[in-house]
């Protein structure tokens, strides 16, 4: 479970990188919601391994792993409906053209 939450966890960082490149430049910050997500990704991966380190803090480390990854998941899904929108309102977007 460690490398799949780093890897989504760095793709989500990617977010914003990968937008700018593309010229995606309206408003940044659905993008910077997505890395936000991949801060907390990481941040349960961390919490994650530390599970394993102190086993007297487990109980502790598991309910900070559990609360970093649903705010992950959260910013992940807020930031995605929010891109999507702002990429439906962008004018001559194409998606919804007929040509």
């Amino acid at each position: 479970m460690y490398y799949e939450l780093i890897v989504l966890g760095l793709a989500c960082l990617g977010a914003p990188i990968c937008a700018r490149l593309a010229g995606f430049e309206t408003r940044r910050k659905p993008f910077d919601m997505v890395g936000a997500g991949g801060v907390f990704f990481l941040l349960g991966a961390s919490f994650n391994l530390a599970g394993g380190i102190f086993t007297t803090m487990m109980a502790l480390v598991n309910s900070l792993m559990m609360i970093s990854f649903v705010l992950g998941w959260i910013g992940l899904l807020i930031g995605a409906f929010w891109i999507t929108a702002e990429v439906f309102r962008e004018v001559d977007h194409g998606m919804l053209h007929k040509t």
